[in-house]
């Protein structure tokens, strides 16, 4: 979940495949959009909050850790959101969920790869648009991304590694471990001004 000016949220729902934003959470709540492909909510009374997808590929599916990033070199109703999408394609409240929109997506045990996702939100237009992705090591649940002093830190919770890549993607080392589970989450931290100055 991230925070915005103390006011308005935007959370991941991975059982929805589904980023939502809503604004004034503390006096009138107000469901501002949601980010999903559009079959999640074809014929319901949530459709008309879906923002359009502009290019060819595939939305976010069983994404964890969204993080939100205001640029100030952008006009001001736009932002990045980036996110581990896991590209897991499942949801146990919904069972029939038809998943042929998610194309390449894997299953709880299988998958070929999750994959850093950069979305651009356009908040005038209603629209999300991928603007920087790679490729890392799959896992259905779990898992996160953060983009530390300019390199990018993954954990694959279900396939048991975390990793770091420099600001151009380029694998700087993995580790693996072995565990009965998996790590929920994996961060890096400098720890500046933490315990001494």
């Amino acid at each position: 979940m991230q925070v915005i000016d103390g006011r308005d949220i935007i959370v991941s729902s991975r059982e929805l495949s589904t980023i939502i934003r809503i604004n004034n959470i503390y006096y009138n709540p107000e469901l501002k959009y949601l980010i999903a492909d559009k079959s999640v909510y074809e014929d319901t009374s949530y459709e008309k909050y879906l923002y359009d997808k502009i290019g060819d590929f595939t939305s976010n599916a069983g994404q964890h850790t969204i993080q939100y990033i205001k640029d100030d070199n952008l006009e001001q109703d736009k932002y990045y959101i980036y996110m581990f999408n896991n590209n897991y394609k499942g949801a146990s409240t919904r069972p029939d969920f038809d998943w042929s929109n998610y194309v390449g997506c894997g299953s709880f045990s299988e998958g070929d790869k999750s994959i850093y996702y950069k979305y651009l939100v356009d908040e005038n237009e209603g629209t999300y648009e991928l603007v920087d992705s790679f490729d890392v090591d799959y896992s259905s649940i779990v898992s996160s991304v953060e983009i530390s002093q300019g390199n990018y830190i993954t954990s694959s919770g279900k396939a048991n590694c975390y990793a770091e890549y420099d600001s151009n993607k380029k694998l700087i080392r993995k580790y693996k471990y072995n565990s009965k589970k998996y790590a929920y989450r994996v961060f890096k931290y400098t720890f500046d001004d933490f315990w001494f100055s």
